[in-house]
């Protein structure tokens, strides 16, 4: 385990929950100067959480590459029992929720199709039931060529390249005003996938100069600030080219993450490290979480005895609160049945 990086993780999963909690707050209570600092980089977390996959997937099985398809299915079983066991328990925990609020703009949730697409990470045109979990629509087609690459490393590494210079065309002017109407086209080419390449850049970039990273905290320093640029080109502008900005400051912070003073900090910070072990918890049952505590907070009219920002502090907690926890009664054991069940 690199530490840090699981600091790194847990630290994004934290922003995305800040950023939300904050909206909400905008959305619910009247809004100040401290809760409207956290929409800086909205997407920040999401960003860097692909830039660490596309490392992380490298990091973990590139002595993987061109094995066969054995190795190739034991990469992809070990993909799918990490995450949709977790994702199915929120998403069947959240549909009869769904069935009692829904309205005839959301009546489409209940559609056989859709459930299926949803639970099978399939793209489609709108999100899945669980809200957060487009994100995984992502992941999974990168999954998908990276097992590919490990059944046959040639031509894994063939769909990659045509796959990287169709986001760079698709997102470029080459085509002057492109549009498509194919949902599967729009997922295949949206400019945040190329930071899966971002990743797997930073992963050779860090085998190629790693004596120089690890002594160097200046890379560090300067991967925060690339990223908080970022942050502040996002807020203001909207730009699409932040994608790219973020994905600079990304892999130099994930470059950096074997630094010798970092990884000595990271070993001894327990509650960060806890953090980032129940970030994908905290990820998936975030959102149902602050919608959950803003209505009653909304109901009880709590901002007539406490300050937006307490109750934006309130919120965050609550909300982090019961993802540790589910990560820790229901997440881990399932896991680790699973994975004794299947490799024991």
């Amino acid at each position: 385990m690199i530490y840090t990086l699981q600091i790194y993780r847990g630290l994004a999963a934290l922003f995305i929950v800040l950023v939300h909690s904050s909206s909400a707050i905008q959305g619910y209570f009247k809004a100040n100067s401290f809760t409207n600092i956290f929409q800086m980089g909205g997407h920040l977390g999401v960003n860097f959480f692909f830039v660490l996959s596309g490392f992380i997937m490298c990091y973990l099985h590139c002595k993987e590459m061109g094995l066969g398809l054995d190795k190739a299915v034991v990469f992809i079983e070990k993909r799918i029992v990490r995450i949709i066991p977790l994702y199915w328990i929120f998403t069947f925990s959240i549909l009869p929720i769904l069935y009692f609020v829904s309205s005839a703009q959301t009546s489409y949730m209940f559609e056989l199709e859709f459930i299926l697409k949803s639970l099978f990470l399939i793209p489609q045109e709108y999100s899945p039931i669980l809200h957060m979990a487009w994100t995984l629509v992502q992941e999974f087609l990168f999954y998908s060529i990276f097992f590919i690459m490990i059944f046959n490393k040639k031509i894994g590494l063939s769909i990659f390249i045509v796959w990287l210079m169709g986001i760079i065309v698709m997102n470029s002017n080459f085509l002057g005003n492109y549009s498509t109407t194919s949902v599967v086209e729009q997922y295949l080419f949206q400019l945040n996938n190329i930071l899966f390449f971002f990743g797997i850049f930073t992963f050779f970039l860090m085998k190629r100069y790693y004596i120089y990273f690890q002594n160097n905290l200046m890379v560090f320093i300067l991967g925060n600030i690339i990223l908080f640029i970022a942050a502040m080109l996002d807020l203001y502008t909207k730009v699409d080219y932040c994608v790219l900005i973020y994905g600079v400051g990304s892999m130099l912070i994930i470059a950096n993450s074997k630094n010798f003073l970092l990884d000595t900090w990271s070993r001894k910070r327990n509650i960060l490290l806890l953090l980032g072990n129940a970030s994908f918890s905290i990820y998936l049952s975030h959102y149902i979480f602050v919608s959950f505590f803003m209505k009653i907070f909304n109901y009880f009219q709590i901002d007539t005895f406490f300050p937006t920002s307490l109750i934006f502090i309130f919120v965050v907690v609550l909300v982090i609160l019961p993802g540790i926890l589910l990560y820790k009664y229901i997440e881990k054991p399932t896991y680790n049945y699973l994975k004794k069940a299947l490799y024991a």
